[in-house]
């Protein structure tokens, strides 16, 4: 009984000294297959298997029996695979958990996680492929890559720097590159993370510029556009907009039971945003040497992910303004967020025994990505300078260690501080009731006429007494020694 006791006063410690609240084991399951807990509108969370069933046969008769088979080879081709993804999808609705999200609805994380394993699929696939095959793939998938040749442009020309050329570089590109980084504060939500992520990304590029000319840049791009315009910028408000959202109260109400028309239109838009918004603490006073490897493992991942990116536009000659880049990377934004939930669940609650399938799918997608730009383009690493890449992996690993290492050292200095200001403001707290309970003693001994006993051991109870409030028993001792 006694360690039992001892272990729940560490843990009540250690979560004072944190900030850190204790998930239930339904939070912690949730993270892999979330459930609607309140519904409102039962008409759109009742299983309709039936009708799923119903409507999607309709779908591959229609379309297998009012099209002309004889017509063309690459249509048939097409319509099949069509309804080979379709099929896929209706499966993924009625048999894939919901992931750690339920807005706007399950079913769209369930088809993210169709769209995310078909993906995983179709590039396991290309892995055995050659080159030329998968390009005449591309090819039949949007004829103008055909004739496409490689995009060896250079940034890094006619550096003197000027306002107006500063100006000329803020297109549709810089907006992506801008709204991307909201998008990864609002994932990530730390602020040194993001910032890590920021630096080594802009050292990536300079040690892969002299294969991939895309990457060289002049320093004003690097240190003001990227740097501080675009990934600086976007940290801050997306932050920002983390912080709004933590800070509000969630409070839902059906549609049913609001009157006005610009309130179900409100409340009808408010169901495409966060059921609530948890602060997120990757780093607590507690962690150990496991938490600051699997944050290491995340910086690392991600420069990966990045990296493939632009292997893949170059090495499979996709052009940036190509639709395949844009819908590469809104597939990958979506399997992201449910992904960073799974992990961060998985690396700070001790309770959550195995990694999510949607993170683990990620993972996946990344190192197949890989393997397919280190087959298709060994030329292309052949000019590489092992001693640059050799370099960028270890400044890389070192780099990340050295970060996270500061991080957990911060979150110590940060916890030690609150645990001092919630532990002063407990003393100021037990000073008002402390007072209070001396004079309800005073107000006792008053009463019943002892006013002839004036011992130092008395008054101490009184005028020189501690902060400390005096048990029911010490009480009980001392009415009847006054009785006396």
């Amino acid at each position: 009984m006694t360690d039992t006791v001892r272990r729940l006063k560490a843990r009540i410690h250690r979560q004072s000294l944190s900030g850190e609240t204790s998930a239930s084991d339904d939070e912690i399951l949730n993270v892999h297959s979330q459930t609607v807990s309140n519904i409102t509108m039962d008409f759109f969370y009742k299983p309709k298997t039936i009708s799923l069933l119903i409507f999607a046969v309709a779908i591959v008769v229609f379309m297998a029996f009012t099209r002309d088979a004889n017509i063309d080879r690459e249509d048939n081709i097409a319509s099949g695979l069509l309804c080979v993804i379709f099929l896929f999808l209706v499966v993924s609705l009625l048999s894939f958990p919901n992931g750690p999200y339920i807005r706007p609805h399950p079913a769209v994380w369930r088809l993210v996680f169709g769209g995310s394993l078909l993906y995983l699929l179709g590039l396991t696939f290309i892995l055995f492929q050659t080159l030329n095959d998968v390009r005449a793939m591309l090819g039949w998938l949007y004829p103008e890559l055909v004739d496409v040749k490689p995009e060896n442009k250079s940034w890094a020309t006619e550096c003197a720097f000027s306002v107006y050329r500063l100006w000329e570089c803020l297109d549709i590109y810089a907006f992506a590159h801008f709204v991307g980084w909201v998008c990864k504060a609002i994932l990530l939500r730390h602020a040194g993370i993001l910032w890590a992520i920021s630096i080594m990304w802009e050292i990536t590029e300079i040690a892969f510029a002299h294969i991939l000319p895309n990457f060289a840049e002049c320093w004003w791009d690097i240190v003001i556009l990227d740097v501080l315009l675009c990934n600086g910028l976007g940290i801050c408000i997306g932050l920002f907009i983390c912080h709004k959202l933590e800070m509000a109260s969630y409070h839902w109400e059906s549609v049913k039971d609001i009157h006005t028309t610009t309130g179900k239109i409100r409340r009808v838009i408010m169901q495409f945003g966060p059921e609530s918004f948890q602060p997120v603490r990757w780093f607590e006073p507690t962690s150990t040497v496991i938490r600051v490897l699997y944050v290491w493992q995340l910086l690392f991942l991600w420069q990966i992910s990045e990296l493939n990116t632009f292997l893949l536009k170059h090495i499979l000659m996709v052009p940036i303004y190509n639709m395949l880049n844009t819908y590469r990377l809104l597939l990958i934004g979506a399997i992201v967020s449910p992904s960073i939930k799974q992990y961060y669940a998985y690396i700070t609650d001790a309770r959550s025994k195995r990694l999510g399938t949607q993170c683990w799918i990620f993972i996946a997608i990344t190192f197949v990505e890989f393997l397919i730009c280190l087959k298709f383009a060994p030329e292309l690493f052949a000019k590489a300078d092992m001693i640059k890449v050799v370099l960028w992996v270890g400044f890389q690993a070192i780099y990340c260690l050295v970060v996270t290492y500061v991080f957990v050292v911060f979150a110590k200095i940060r916890g030690k501080k609150l645990g001092t200001r919630r532990r002063s403001a407990a003393h100021e707290l037990s000073s008002p009731v402390n007072e209070i309970a001396k004079k309800s003693l005073r107000s006792r001994h008053d009463s019943e006429g002892d006013v002839g006993d004036t011992s130092p051991r008395h008054r101490d109870g009184f005028e020189n007494g501690s902060h400390v409030l005096r048990s029911s028993s010490r009480r009980r001792r001392y009415d009847h020694h006054v009785s006396k």
